[in-house]
């Protein structure tokens, strides 16, 4: 295995670490300190954030773990790059 797969594994039990927290144990503070640079983050609900939120962040650890046993580079880059671009955008249209 080589030191870039490691990576890859830890990055994801990282992320499906997030996700846990987001989903069962963050609160408010957690929801403003992630909006802090819009400045108003009270405008967002709070249910609807965690579930984007650690929804987005499972998938991309799920896309880490392929990468980890696959390695399949491109597809999982793509993947990650178009889920953080669906996650800003259910931000702006179903959290508010």
């Amino acid at each position: 295995m080589s030191a870039l797969q490691v990576f890859s594994l830890v990055i994801a039990v990282l992320a499906f670490m997030v996700a846990i927290y987001v989903g069962f144990f963050s609160g408010e503070k957690y929801m403003m300190w992630y909006f802090r640079h819009i400045g108003d983050g009270k405008q967002y609900d709070l249910k609807k954030f965690r579930i984007v939120h650690a929804g987005c962040t499972a998938a991309v650890a799920v896309c880490f773990l392929i990468y980890g046993f696959l390695k399949e580079g491109y597809v999982v880059v793509l993947f990650v790059s178009v889920l953080v671009v669906i996650q800003q955008i259910l931000f702006n249209k179903v959290c508010k």
